[in-house]
């Protein structure tokens, strides 16, 4: 509360000011958690378009729709796990400080702990979501590849995966009678 910024909240009025903080701050981490798990759902949803995809025209819009899907993504999780480790740094420094009532200091221990376990598990879903992603399109690209050359090796695939215009080709090949 404005009139009562007594540190540790000594004063019977409001919460402390630390505690307003901390739970604006436990705001944007809940919020930057919910986009990470919507860009994995996301990055789900454009997996199966993509493997689904007869045209590589289809595959760049889908990967051009991905692209800042990521950014974006990578960038709130940055800022979370900065976020995340900076409430920690002042949960210890409050604690040393032995001014803050030990409820507060509870409240603030449980949900940066949880907090930082739910970040975890949606990290790990949205990397393992990328991963699969790239994983079916390398499948993808490698049950291509084989059809126009059945001896084909993995830097067959790789090559053909970097190369500009390899996979139109790929395209062009197979739909000759």
């Amino acid at each position: 509360g404005g009139q009562d910024e007594v540190k540790g909240g000594g004063g019977d009025g409001g919460q402390p000011e630390h505690m307003d903080k901390f739970f604006r701050h436990v705001d944007f981490v809940k919020e930057d958690i919910d986009a990470v798990k919507e860009a994995t759902k996301r990055i789900g949803e454009i997996n199966e378009e993509a493997v689904l995809a007869t045209t590589t025209s289809k595959e760049s819009e889908l990967s051009r729709i991905l692209r800042p899907i990521v950014d974006e993504t990578n960038k709130r999780a940055k800022r979370t796990k900065n976020l995340l480790a900076l409430l920690k740094e002042e949960n210890e420094k409050l604690k040393k400080e032995k001014d803050t009532k030990a409820s507060d200091m509870r409240i603030r221990e449980n949900l940066c702990n949880t907090l930082t376990r739910k970040f975890i598990d949606e990290m790990k879903l949205y990397q393992n979501a990328q991963q699969k992603y790239k994983s079916d399109i390398k499948k993808k690209v490698t049950r291509q590849v084989q059809i126009v050359k059945p001896d084909a090796t993995d830097e067959d695939v790789d090559m053909v995966m970097r190369s500009e215009g390899g996979r139109e080709a790929l395209y062009r090949v197979r739909r000759i009678p």
